[in-house]
C-alpha cells in the first residue's frame, strides 16, 4: 500500500434530516447555501454533504423508507457513524488488495453511484465493526486524479 491516504468523507445515519443539518450547519458555521442536499433512490437514502477543509465532508444520511440498509442501521445501532471514505484512484484495485490479505467485500465490486463517483465497501466484519468505503469522485475519474 505504502502511500497515505485522504480521507473522503464521515457519514452519518440521522433518523431527520433537518433537524439534525441544523445542528451540524450551526455547530461548523457553514452557510445552507454551502449545503449539498440529494436523495439517491438506489440506496434508499436522503443525504447532505458538508464541506469540511480540504475537501473532507461530513455526510448525513436519512433513510427514505423503512426497509432501506440506513433505516435497518438506524433500528440496529441508532444514530451515528455509519462507515468513513477514503479516496481512491482505483477502488477496484483497493478491493482486489483488500480481498487478497482477506478481508470481505460488500458485493462484487465497485459501483457507479448516482452523482458518477465509483465506490466500493470493505465489510464491517473485516475490519472491527467498521464499514468503509473506497471512492473515486466523479470529477477524479474523468481527469485521473485522486489518492
Amino acid at each position: 500500500m505504502g502511500h497515505r491516504r485522504r480521507l473522503d468523507h464521515i457519514a452519518i445515519a440521522v433518523r431527520n434530516l433537518e433537524s439534525s443539518l441544523s445542528r451540524w450547519t450551526a455547530l461548523l458555521g457553514i452557510e445552507p447555501s454551502e449545503v449539498e442536499i440529494h436523495s439517491i433512490e438506489s440506496e434508499g437514502v436522503r443525504v447532505a454533504m458538508l464541506p469540511l477543509a480540504d475537501g473532507v465532508m461530513v455526510e448525513l444520511m436519512e433513510p427514505l423508507s423503512d426497509q432501506s440498509p440506513v433505516a435497518r442501521f438506524l433500528e440496529r445501532r441508532g444514530e451515528g457513524i455509519h462507515h468513513f471514505a477514503l479516496r481512491s484512484k482505483d477502488p477496484a484495485k483497493d478491493l482486489a488488495r483488500a480481498r487478497e490479505i482477506g478481508l470481505e467485500a460488500v458485493g462484487d465490486g465497485p459501483v457507479e453511484t448516482t452523482v458518477g463517483d465509483l465506490v466500493a465497501f470493505l465489510h464491517p466484519r473485516s475490519l472491527n465493526g467498521v464499514l468503509l468505503e473506497f471512492k473515486q469522485r466523479r470529477e477524479e475519474r474523468s481527469h485521473g486524479g485522486g489518492t
